[in-house]
């Protein structure tokens, strides 16, 4: 039997946004510093030492006002998950909230500034257009992503891929991703296991997958070889892109694959 709902990310699946992340972090944190002068208009013009910190550390962000850890110096010393989550969890509740208004008004600066340049700093992953397009014709295709519903739409408009916008939920549509899954089993009376979501943080499938969501690690994600031990041992599926750009064919072979991992080496 297939999987009836298929279940998208979109950073670190769909696109990689590393570039756009940066760019508008930069320039929010700026604005949180009340150093709007020192805002840029394109990766270039970002400091060397910023793009060095950034990049280890895009690896770990679970939302968006999680890059306010990037105000920290303790940030460049980020070298694993624990490292990460103790500077997460250093960081006050308000401040977080406050730098994720100013992240998400700086996006929507950018977008209206230079929409073509916005998008190109969403880099399209090359394939995953005709494996989403393939899941279309076979499943009822939902995403759920940290993203604003408004940024995933002019993406999936801009790449010429169809998504129904009641079908995006987006960083306010619950508290977390599992919240969101529990909502599209509500809403649309399909049971979990056969609602199949596609993640790159091994940190937003787990929970999913101790409540009985069928779930898959995007092994061509912001994913770390950490995060591979940890999906082993929780007994997490990973596919490749390759092989999942070829299980997209076919979900019933996916199916059968991930069945056929749990009962062996936890990858597809």
């Amino acid at each position: 039997m297939t999987r009836r709902v298929f279940v998208f990310d979109v950073d670190g699946v769909i696109v990689d946004s590393t570039d756009e992340c940066m760019l508008v972090c930069f320039n929010a944190l700026q604005i949180y510093s009340g150093n709007p002068e020192k805002c840029v208009s394109n990766l270039e013009s970002i400091p060397e030492a910023f793009q060095h910190i950034f990049k280890p550390v895009r690896k770990y962000v679970r939302s968006m006002d999680e890059y306010f850890c990037l105000s920290r110096k303790e940030a460049g010393l980020v070298k694993t998950q624990r490292d990460y989550d103790t500077l997460i969890c250093s960081l006050s509740v308000q401040d977080k909230h406050k730098f994720g208004n100013i992240f998400f008004a700086q996006r929507e600066r950018l977008k209206r500034q230079n929409f073509t340049y916005w998008m190109s700093l969403n880099t399209m992953y090359e394939g995953i257009k005709g494996a989403i397009e393939n899941v279309y014709r076979q499943c009822h295709v939902f995403v759920v992503t940290g993203k604003d519903g408004a940024s995933v739409i002019d993406i999936f408009n801009y790449l010429g891929v169809p998504i129904q916008p009641e079908h995006i939920y987006d960083k306010n549509a619950a508290k977390d991703k599992l919240a969101c899954l529990e909502l599209i089993h509500k809403n649309t009376g399909i049971d979990p296991s056969d609602i199949l979501f596609l993640d790159d943080n091994i940190n937003h499938l787990i929970p999913p997958a101790k409540t009985g969501f069928a779930v898959l690690l995007a092994e061509w994600g912001y994913v770390t070889p950490e995060h591979r031990v940890l999906a082993s041992k929780q007994n997490v599926p990973g596919i490749s892109l390759e092989l999942f750009i070829k299980a997209s064919q076919n979900i019933a072979i996916l199916n059968a694959s991930l069945s056929d991992n749990l009962r062996s080496n936890h990858h597809v």
